[in-house]
């Protein structure tokens, strides 16, 4: 960490607006490698006021476990889901994985639970899982981790807050202010809004951004209102010699066993025959 007094030089050396737009342009690089490394992390406390209802939330951040196993959409899934919360908190997830901006899809597995996203579709469910035996998940509002690169493109000020090494690179710390109209604007599809009690906040939206010289190295959003919930993006390393990665079949980073013992396929239901039983 930066003494105070070394944090402060580092941030009268830009203006918020300069550091604004080199936070832009680490994200812009960051969007244009190949491949990278990705932890990502989903933290979430519940803390309802006494004799306040609870109001049903839309869109935001982070869903109840249970709509997340939910989504998963077959038996299977939902049993996969079930084995992995018996081991795991399910107040925080962690998973690992690869994102390949240009082709704009990803893969992550949180450990016997995994998701794949490819060509404007999501599926998910059991890890080492073939797509061919999944349905994808209905088009949502979810807010995942491409959202946060994609938001950190309105970036309109920011401020240095210390400096840290993460995954081997010294990184500045800094606190970022983001127009999501803006952000939105930039990217195809529009973004998602997440809860926020006043529309004004979508103008000056919080985020903590970790750089390096030249990419995004963590980003995290948080929300606030009657749950407190995190995202936690990481990039460990650009251009990673991953291999043959097969998108066909949800990935086993975190669980290398399950895919040797989990080759299901979709059996055809067999159709009646004609004056058969």
């Amino acid at each position: 960490m930066l003494g105070e007094s070394m944090a402060a030089e580092m941030e009268s050396a830009q203006s918020p607006e300069e550091l604004a737009d080199q936070v832009v342009a680490c994200v812009e690089r960051t969007l244009s490698v190949s491949r990278a490394r990705i932890e990502l992390a989903r933290d979430w406390t519940f803390t309802w006021p006494q004799n306040r209802p609870r109001a049903r939330r839309r869109g935001g951040l982070l869903r109840p476990v249970g709509r997340l196993a939910r989504r998963a959409g077959t038996a299977v899934g939902k049993a996969a889901w079930r084995r992995w919360t018996e081991d795991h908190d399910p107040g925080h997830l962690s998973a690992e994985g690869i994102i390949e901006p240009p082709a704009r899809r990803h893969m992550i597995d949180f450990g016997s639970y995994a998701e794949i996203y490819k060509d404007g579709e999501r599926w998910g469910g059991r890890s080492g899982r073939s797509l061919a035996t999944l349905d994808p998940w209905p088009p949502d509002r979810q807010i995942d981790l491409w959202w946060l690169l994609d938001a950190l493109r309105g970036t309109t000020a920011a401020t240095v807050e210390g400096e840290e090494t993460l995954h081997g690179a010294t990184c500045r710390r800094i606190a970022a202010q983001v127009d999501l109209a803006r952000a939105s604007a930039l990217t195809e599809g529009g973004l998602h809004v997440p809860s926020v009690e006043r529309v004004e906040e979508l103008s000056a939206l919080p985020f903590t951004v970790w750089i390096d010289d030249q990419h995004i190295r963590r980003v995290q959003f948080e929300e606030g209102d009657m749950s407190s919930s995190s995202l936690t993006l990481d990039l460990l390393d650009f251009d990673p010699d991953g291999g043959d990665l097969d998108w066909g079949r949800l990935p086993t980073f975190r669980s290398p066993g399950e895919g040797g013992r989990y080759e299901a396929t979709r059996a055809p239901r067999p159709r009646p025959q004609p004056g058969g039983s």
